[in-house]
């Protein structure tokens, strides 16, 4: 194999393994560069949007829809970390100005609160998406690859991904975040001779940004930032680029401070906050810890599901030695943090989809037939992972919520089950039923000590809750018409005098044994008769 100089960088492990181009015709190459694709692409993740039904996690809504809604309408729900400026507040201004631009149109407010979240959720996916054809792209010609072949495969690998189907357009910051990775990723010098200042720039406004959302982001911005620095010999050049990039970095962080500050009406600094409390004070463990080994073992097959296989082949071949480094070194900074959630690695997803394209690719110089039974089988298994998790797995919850909304007889109720088990006024929309309430979970921020020591000790209200259900329901406040809980509680309540009035499944199997079965609404004793 021919040596490569220094300014060659890549290493040979990324070019070593290629595999011939398949011919997939030039009309497909042309098609993924239009116009037409990014329509398609949109409509695509319409469709998906709109056929979401299911619930996953609270942050989806506490998070970005209800802090817009508050702000908007000026009613709502607003979480701890809100009042103590833990959040950066550019998400959530996406759908701030969904809701007031969707104002401006002839819709009325509930068409707006119901749908408007939704066809934002398809344009970030399709950008997103968008951005990926872009990384994959110029990463593959930066290594001597597929060029738009390999780009072509990934975004097919993301558009039949089933954790993309059930996660990408919601609203989740993450998703926002992998939106800004994969943005500043397309632009990034991946090898020398790629280099210019003005993608340079973007990239890094991306990346900045994308750090801002949630800190931790900023190790795969440290990992790449060494590389390039290693990569480069000390000069005046590489001085004034430096200063520059932080420059830059100050102008970006800059108007986020003035963003911030017109959401929360003072000056405060999120990031530091959200560090503040998440690793100097590790208050994080007070939402649980999982084991080192939970990314590992839980958040890449989850995020993977039917495309591990690719990834991991991709891993141990070390196709892409760069890609692999970023994505080893992230995995196991993100494993020594005591908090684990399985989308805190969805910023990586665009790099599994780059990492993954090239086995797809050589697969599909296997016979005919296998490649019908691989291809029945992948599809078989992603789109009935998609479906039952985006149809069914927890729909409950968010028809719980329509119902309340809708039914008049309801005036005030409260939801008795662990915190944030539904949406509030994001999808209730009812100003009447701003009284309404559920049990919280605030972590203990006004303690001093150890953290684990505090956390250990300290009883928030949905602990109380359910160490003594019935002492708790029978000091519930007066005025209640309804009450809403998960079935383990159902036979506490009917004897307690509260009458079912409607039940919604919820799901066939739940983690948390309190959310085991259907969610029932309840009269209260009083409202009954």
């Amino acid at each position: 194999m021919r040596r490569r100089g220094r300014d060659q960088s890549e290493t040979a492990t990324d070019t070593k393994r290629e595999v011939p181009e398949p011919n997939y015709g030039n009309s497909w190459s042309q098609f993924a560069s239009s116009k037409t694709a990014i329509g398609v692409l949109f409509v695509f993740r319409l469709v998906n949007a709109f056929s979401i039904k299911t619930f996953f996690q609270p942050d989806e809504y506490y998070q970005s829809l209800e802090p817009a809604h508050r702000y908007v309408f000026g009613y709502g729900y607003e979480t701890w970390e809100w009042k103590y400026g833990l959040r950066s507040s550019l998400h959530v201004w996406i759908y701030i100005l969904t809701y007031k631009l969707g104002l401006l149109l002839p819709f009325s407010e509930e068409v707006v609160v119901a749908y408007g979240p939704k066809v934002t959720g398809a344009l970030l996916a399709t950008v997103s998406e968008v951005y990926l054809f872009k990384f994959a792209q110029n990463f593959a010609s930066s290594v001597g690859g597929y060029h738009k072949r390999l780009a072509l495969t990934a975004v097919l690998l993301s558009l039949t991904n089933p954790f993309n189907w059930f996660f990408i357009t919601r609203s989740f910051s993450n998703g926002f975040e992998m939106l800004l990775t994969v943005a500043a990723l397309s632009h990034w010098p991946w090898h020398r001779r790629n280099f210019t200042y003005g993608s340079f720039y973007i990239s890094c406004a991306f990346a900045f940004a994308s750090c801002l959302v949630r800190p931790t982001n900023g190790i795969i911005w440290f990992v790449l930032a060494i590389r390039f620095l290693w990569e480069r010999p000390w000069s005046y050049q590489l001085l004034k680029l430096i200063v520059a990039v932080f420059l830059e970095l100050g102008a970006v962080a800059g108007v986020s401070t003035l963003l911030d500050y017109a959401f929360y009406g003072h000056w405060t600094f999120p990031t530091y906050n959200f560090l503040e409390f998440n690793v100097f004070r590790n208050f994080s463990i007070f939402y649980g810890s999982a084991p080192w080994h939970f990314h590992v073992g839980q958040s890449l097959p989850v995020l993977l599901t039917t495309q591990l296989p690719f990834a991991l082949t991709s891993f141990a071949a070390n196709l892409y030695s760069t890609l692999n480094s970023l994505v080893a070194i992230n995995v196991a900074a993100f494993s020594l943090i005591s908090h684990k959630e399985f989308r805190f690695l969805y910023p990586l997803q665009p790099i599994f989809m780059v990492m993954g394209a090239p086995v797809v690719i050589k697969l599909w110089k296997w016979k005919q037939k296998w490649k019908i039974i691989l291809v029945s089988v992948y599809f078989s298994l992603s789109v009935a992972i998609s479906l039952f998790f985006t149809l069914r797995h927890e729909r409950g919850v968010l028809e719980v919520v329509q119902f309340l909304s809708s039914d008049v007889s309801v005036t005030k109720f409260a939801v008795l089950a662990p915190c944030h088990s539904t949406p509030w006024q994001s999808h209730l929309h009812q100003k009447r039923l701003d009284d309404s309430w559920f049990v919280t979970c605030e972590p203990p921020l006004g303690l001093e000590g150890s953290s684990s020591i505090i956390v250990a000790n300290y009883k928030d209200e949905s602990d109380v809750f359910y160490d003594d259900p019935a002492t708790y329901i029978k000091q519930l406040q007066p005025g209640l018409s309804h009450v809403v809980a998960f079935e383990p509680l159902h036979e506490l309540l009917t004897s307690m005098g509260y009458v079912e009035q409607r039940r919604f499944f919820n799901s066939d199997f739940h983690w948390d044994e309190r959310r085991w079965g259907d969610i029932i609404v309840y009269a209260s004793p009083a409202s009954s008769y």
